[in-house]
């Protein structure tokens, strides 16, 4: 499916820059008609925005490919001189150099200085940087040495275009000795040389005339294609066409070729060189022949002014080639757009020598381009030559426009000298005449001249008619009426005077139809009618406006309130009357409001009683919510002996979920298997997560899969949320070789990739390349290729294997959306993950995304990680690489440097305006005020919404808690949250808040110890949810920032063994105090022996064994050797072995382990080993090690294939017989998959 176009206002300056900017970032050059358009707006509005001036300099320079140097130097003055000085900072002048720079604009750094520092803007390191380039530019070395050792001493970073700006300046200078150096010297300081100091240096040597050397320069260099068409751009000035079609030949062609290509084009013919253009644009047609081609470069030759004949043989030898027949009406039609009227007429001159017949409207155009009536009749004079056709319309909206016809006469006279015709003549000057109210001379002129008037004629004169020229024209009409009388013979007005009457405004009508009747003129009966509505009525221009109106959302009530229901029962009972279903109701009522107490009193004043279907569902469902297992399955057995019970399928999974939780998972199949499920529906998808995270908490993968497989897909749909819980099961137990197995037949049978990020960096951990290729392969299979290389490349970069994540660059990040993109920052930015963020930025800066966006992520992952010089760089940074930051981002950034009571080194650009105080347009100023970083405007227009009861969407509000947060305003985004949170409580089908935007304020609110706030949260949040946004540890986190340890220690222990208990908490809190350990200690034995919540016992044993403290870790897994069973088991501590290769800790984990007799953690724990001592070289102490094992009965089959195979692979390197054969059998999630 096509991408639909972007439709841009052409009045409005900002669409014109947002126009500008996607031009660049696709094809990294802008249309000169949309540039001319900006500045034309700019003009009218007087003055430009700081933002727009920075915008409309970078398009005025390099990018601006269909102008020659100079010409683009003189719209760069154009625009400059239309900024506000006093709004201006040292990105802006920075600017200016850069456009400078790249026109060849002559300007003296001394002088530039000045300027600056009378306007008061202290220069920074860029411009610095660009004054070296001018010096350089000049062959002025020793000013550039002087500025250089000014940044040295001042400790400012050197880039590399300092360094091949010297380069270029030594050249200018024949001094090759000093280039030699400087290029020693960028190797010493490890910035080069690279590509672009080879480019710079080949283009400096064709300069001086050296083409061998330059070939030499560049031969191996590994190029880009456009450094190499910038070679061929310096070859192609010295006229050298043997070197640029050599040179071309070398281009790599890769991705973007062809854009480099066309924009070489564009270059090299706007600079005159059209020949050298053509040598280029013949290495793209060698590969691509698409019809139509080379529109393109005879428009640019078109509006570079080369000769028309060279136009003529590009356009004829692309017809002979079969690759654009078209071509040279594509030059008339760019002729006479942008030609001037002499070459525009030229161009036209050649459609009959090539066969295209002359149209009328093609000379509309040139006759647009007359600056005086002399060229009009020279263009009129040259249709008659080329038998061009002319017509009323022609004459009249083209021609006479432009004459004075203040004689008629002479008008007349001037243009039958001109070739025009003599009725023609008349017929057009009197239409003419008439349509500027000039009755009376139309009069003159046709009492003067004598011709047959065309039909038209009656229908204009009723357009001329006014109050005061009634009579006259009235007149006219019957002179022309008398005209066509007398030749009846050849009609050519059917109804003249209707046509008359059909133009009169209505408001003078009646005084018009008067001054008809007196003149006695026919009227047909169909115009009678016609006259006699129009007159009789009063017709009017008014329009009505419907306001729109506004519904505010109601939901309907439930079927009696509760208290209703109440104040029933009591008069029931009062009167002594049968309240049984009024009790029955309110009972339900009660466990539908989760009105706990209320509901228990009156179960005991049933107590006994039957009660009905219905009633006893919605008790399960209580105590279900309650986790009372054992009320809710009395309730259910009650159930089942009455013939007409009935529970819904959501009720009861909730109910088998449950008894999962407390381990009873054969009772829960046989609930499961008893009842008789409705359909599948999509609806279910929660319900079935809860089953599904249950059996994931307290059983093993292969019970999770068989749950999946038997039970999960009678009642929903078996999606990815709910395989990433089977996945996540295998994951955690930390066995890779199980992983992938799990991860292939998921993939093979569901065709859904699942918790791909979490296998692959384990994977890479591992170092474990030919499995990583099988996950790429399986998901480019499911997903497609793009989407694949570029997770696999934020998977090395997350994991900082920089060059590995370079090599996959291609094609992934080449033909990603730009909201992928945003989407693996933002995941970054959310794990704290900064340098991350940086080596993926870097490899984006060659793909065309969009710079602006990248750099504002950027900045707010600088900002969130508390980094403010790094935060401030990114502003210099973009200026650097002329890129020009939105105004969001400068808010954003000033806001962050003033938090933190730093100055802000730039112009603030002003918060927009809200455009309209209505209410209905309220939530659209919200979502404006929020995109542009206006928080503050934000946080109030949430509020009117929410008064006017127009709350944002979900997905919206998150957005908004985002933002609150990373401006610090905690407060707010909390009230916010709630707001949500009642929003999803209120209106089931709501979506509850987004768990990014959810965990981010959670994490900030508890890095402040805010604990009273995040209690307010609990009454909103059920066990799914608190479990969703990691509640528990937040909260236990921020008693620990609060100082507050103590008093959370108090209420672990009062907690019940069935409550949710985070356990991040536990690292932090005893390495803070590990005085802790022992109270911690005795809650989590309570938690496994009453709960059987293993969780927090395995955090402390996992913690004393990263610590060293085996002897200690020793004593509880005696005590609790069935912790080990469970999932989480190993999964820290085999990550910390495995990074710091400690061989002490593995193998105290691997004789406790032997001691525990727990089989897949021992395999697990004795593949890291191995893979240490094969990592160290130290093979026989490896194959001893594997071969005690398997003397004491371990199953060699458990381990993992990865590091037998490496093994296997050192004895046959070694000549020796190898031991085993691979692979073994494995059966550990095969069976249920």
């Amino acid at each position: 499916m096509r991408r639909p176009y972007l439709r841009f206002d052409p009045k409005s300056l900002g669409d014109a820059m947002v126009e500008m900017d996607l031009q660049i970032r696709r094809k990294h050059r802008v249309n000169l008609t949309v540039v001319n358009r900006a500045i034309k707006l700019a003009q009218e509005k007087g003055h430009l925005t700081s933002s727009q001036v920075a915008h409309l300099l970078r398009t005025t320079g390099v990018v601006l490919r269909q102008l020659p140097p100079a010409s683009r130097g003189a719209l760069t003055k154009l625009v400059w001189n239309l900024a506000e000085l006093q709004t201006l900072d040292i990105s802006h002048y920075n600017a200016l150099l850069q456009a400078y720079l790249e026109n060849e604009t002559p300007f003296n750094p001394q002088m530039f200085l000045g300027n600056m520092r009378n306007a008061g803007i202290v220069p920074n390191r860029v411009t610095y940087q660009r004054f070296i380039q001018r010096y350089c530019e000049m062959g002025n070395i020793a000013g550039a040495t002087e500025l250089l050792e000014i940044l040295r001493n001042e400790q400012r970073p050197l880039s590399e275009q300092v360094f091949n700006a010297f380069v270029k300046g030594h050249l200018r200078n024949d001094n090759d000795r000093a280039v030699t150096q400087l290029m020693q010297a960028m190797r010493d300081a490890g910035v080069g040389p690279t590509s672009e100091t080879y480019t710079v240096l080949a283009c400096g040597l064709i300069e001086n005339g050296r083409r061998d050397e330059a070939l030499q320069a560049i031969k191996g260099r590994s190029l880009s294609d456009a450094q190499v068409l910038r070679v061929a751009i310096a070859f192609a000035l010295k006229d050298d066409l043997d070197s640029v079609r050599a040179t071309v030949d070398t281009m790599p062609m890769r991705i973007f070729y062809v854009r480099d290509a066309v924009n070489a084009c564009f270059d090299m013919t706007s600079l005159g060189k059209a020949d050298a253009a053509r040598i280029v644009f013949s290495k793209l047609q060698s590969t691509s022949r698409k019809p139509g081609s080379g529109k393109f470069l005879i428009a640019q030759m078109v509006r570079s002014n080369l000769p028309v004949i060279q136009v003529k043989q590009l356009c004829q030898d692309l017809k002979d080639a079969g690759v654009n027949d078209a071509g040279l009406m594509h030059a008339v039609q760019t002729a006479l757009r942008f030609a001037d009227r002499q070459v525009a007429l030229d161009y036209v001159r050649l459609l009959p020598e090539t066969g295209y017949a002359l149209r009328k409207h093609f000379f509309f155009p040139i006759l647009c381009k007359t600056t005086n009536e002399a060229e009009v009749y020279d263009t009129l004079r040259a249709m008659t030559s080329m038998r061009a056709e002319m017509s009323i319309d022609t004459l009249v909206h083209f021609v006479l426009p432009r004459l004075i016809c203040s004689e008629p006469e002479k008008v007349v006279e001037r243009l039958l000298e001109a070739g025009c015709k003599f009725e023609l003549c008349l017929d057009s000057l009197a239409s003419h005449l008439l349509l500027h109210g000039e009755v009376k001379k139309c009069w003159r002129m046709l009492e003067a001249y004598r011709y047959e008037p065309s039909a038209r004629l009656a229908y204009l004169v009723g357009r001329a008619v006014t109050s005061e020229n009634v009579e006259l024209c009235v007149r006219l009409l019957k002179k022309l009426v008398d005209y066509w009388s007398e030749h009846g013979e050849r009609p050519r007005c059917a109804d003249p005077v209707g046509d008359f009457l059909d133009a009169v405004p209505d408001k003078i009508l009646g005084l018009v139809v008067a001054a008809v009747e007196l003149e006695e003129m026919p009227i047909s009966s169909e115009l009678h009618d016609e006259v006699c509505r129009r007159f009789g009525s009063v017709k009017t221009s008014l329009t009505g406006a419907e306001e729109n109106k506004k519904f505010a959302a109601s939901t309907e009530g439930r079927k009696a309130a509760v208290q209703q229901l109440e104040d029933q029962l009591a008069k029931l009972e009062r009167s002594k009357m049968d309240a049984r279903d009024v009790t029955h109701e309110l009972l339900r009522a009660y466990c539908e409001v989760r009105a706990i107490e209320q509901a228990d009193q009156l179960l005991r004043r049933l107590d006994g009683k039957k009660l009905p279907p219905s009633v006893l569902t919605s008790c399960i469902d209580l105590n279900v919510y309650k986790g009372d297992l054992e009320a809710a399955l009395d309730f259910y057995q009650e159930g089942l002996e009455l013939d007409n019970f009935f529970i819904e399928d959501r009720r009861l999974v909730k109910l088998a979920a449950l008894a999962v939780r407390n381990h009873r998972i054969a009772e829960a199949k046989e609930i499961l298997d008893r009842h008789e499920f409705d359909e599948v529906t999509g609806g279910n998808q929660i319900t079935a997560l809860r089953l599904v995270n249950a059996t994931a908490d307290r059983y093993s993968p292969e019970e999770v899969l068989h749950m999946v497989d038997n039970y999960v897909q009678k009642f929903a749909f078996i999606s990815r949320p709910v395989l990433t819980n089977v996945m996540n099961a295998v994951l955690n137990t930390g066995d890779i070789d199980a992983s992938m197995r799990a991860f292939k037949n998921i993939a093979e049978r569901y065709k859904v990739i699942t918790m791909k990020e979490s296998l692959s960096r384990m994977l890479i951990s591992a170092d474990r390349q030919a499995e990583l290729d099988e996950v790429t392969a399986i998901a480019t299979n499911i997903e497609g290729s793009a989407n694949a290389d570029i997770d696999l490349v934020s998977y090395y970069v997350g994991c900082g294997q920089i060059e590995k994540a370079r090599r996959h660059a291609y094609p992934g990040l080449a033909s990603r959306t730009q909201s992928k993109v945003e989407a693996i920052c933002e995941m970054f930015i959310d794990r704290g993950l900064i340098e991350s963020l940086e080596a993926f930025l870097k490899l984006l800066e060659e793909f065309s995304y969009d710079k602006r966006r990248l750099y504002h992520l950027l900045v707010r992952g600088y900002c969130n990680a508390d980094k403010v010089d790094k935060a401030l760089d990114v502003w210099t940074k973009a200026q650097e690489h002329n890129v020009v930051l939105f105004g969001r981002t400068l808010r954003y950034l000033a806001r962050f440097l003033r938090r933190k009571g730093r100055e802000v080194p730039f112009v603030t650009p002003a918060e927009p305006a809200s455009t309209s105080e209505d209410a209905g347009d309220v939530l659209q100023q919200f979502q404006h005020a929020l995109d542009s970083c206006a928080i503050d405007d934000a946080v109030e227009l949430y509020r009117r919404a929410m008064l006017a009861g127009q709350p944002p969407s979900t997905m919206v509000r998150c957005n908004f808690i985002v933002a609150l947060v990373e401006d610090g305003q905690l407060d707010v985004a909390l009230e916010t949250l709630k707001d949500a949170l009642r929003k999803a409580k209120q209106d089931p089908s709501s979506r509850v808040p987004h768990r990014r935007a959810v965990r981010l304020l959670l994490r900030h609110m508890a890095s402040r110890g805010m604990v009273d706030e995040i209690e307010s949260l609990r009454p909103m949040v059920d066990f799914e949810l608190k479990k969703f946004y990691s509640y528990t540890n937040s909260l236990c986190l921020a008693y620990l920032n609060a100082g507050r340890v103590t008093e959370y220690l108090d209420i672990l222990d009062g907690l019940p063994i069935t409550a949710d208990l985070g356990y991040f908490w536990v690292n932090i809190a005893l390495e803070s105090d590990p005085s802790h350990f022992g109270r911690i200690l005795q809650n989590a034995k309570r938690f496994a022996l009453d709960g059987e919540n293993y969780t927090l016992l395995k955090v402390l044993w996992e913690w004393l064994f990263r610590r060293g403290e085996y002897a200690r870790a020793q004593e509880v897994l005696v005590e609790f050797p069935e912790m080990l069973h469970r999932k989480h088991g190993l999964s820290s501590v085999i990550r910390r072995i495995r990074e710091t290769a400690d061989e002490v800790m593995s193998k105290q984990l691997l004789t406790a382990l032997k001691s525990a007799h727990v089989d897949q953690p021992y395999a697990i724990a004795l593949s890291a080993h191995l893979d240490i001592l094969l990592a160290k070289g130290r093979v026989d102490e490896a194959f001893d090690c594997l071969r005690m094992a398997h003397a004491e009965g371990f199953d060699l089959g458990r381990c993992s294939n990865g590091t037998l195979q490496n093994l296997r692979n050192e004895q046959l390197r070694r000549g020796e017989p190898a031991e085993f054969e691979l692979p073994f059998p494995k059966n550990v999630v095969d069976a249920q998959c």
